[in-house]
């Protein structure tokens, strides 16, 4: 994590487009295929025509692995958002969500989007059976939860839930960084 955490703030891996509204993907996503980081993309165009692409890193492991790194890293990203005009962040991660409104950014969970603008024509039907855990950064975002479940029941998902989900969702032990800490 601190190889991730050094590269990520590297000067040549902070890529920030000059635009006044990015998709943030995330960490997570970023690793999955880049056709659907790019079909993301188009949907959400669909709520804001000029959206680019951001790849940065949103700081949170800095946060709570390397903390004596973590403000400096925060207002590098910062200064480096306002210098290309960014003013409206869209996210995939529920973390990046949280750890970019800290530094006081307009911040918006894609999900809601992308549940408003999808088309059936736009996804892929779902096979098989799922259990949907709501993310415990999620816990009190009831918009957000909404939102994944349509998108769930356009993909024609079979899913369940289980007890403690939505407002009563357990962490799944990833709560800011323990599994990397111990």
């Amino acid at each position: 994590m601190g190889l991730h955490q050094a590269l990520s703030f590297f000067p040549f891996m902070m890529q920030v487009p000059k635009a006044e509204a990015v998709f943030w993907p995330g960490c997570a996503l970023m690793n999955l295929d880049g056709v659907l980081l790019e079909r993301t993309l188009s949907v959400l165009r669909r709520a804001e025509p000029q959206m680019q692409l951001c790849t940065c890193c949103c700081s949170q492991p800095s946060v709570y692995l390397f903390p004596e790194k973590a403000k400096n890293r925060q207002e590098q990203l910062l200064s480096l958002l306002k210098k290309q005009g960014v003013q409206r962040i869209y996210t995939a991660c529920p973390n990046c969500t949280i750890q970019l409104r800290v530094l006081g950014l307009e911040v918006f969970s894609i999900w809601p989007i992308l549940a408003k603008y999808l088309r059936k024509g736009d996804i892929l039907s779902c096979s098989g059976s799922y259990v949907w855990h709501d993310p415990c950064a999620t816990k009190k975002d009831a918009e957000q939860q909404k939102a994944v479940r349509e998108l769930l029941k356009l993909s024609g998902c079979d899913y369940c839930e289980p007890k403690h989900s939505g407002c009563h969702t357990i962490c799944c032990g990833n709560f800011h960084m323990m599994h990397t800490l111990h």
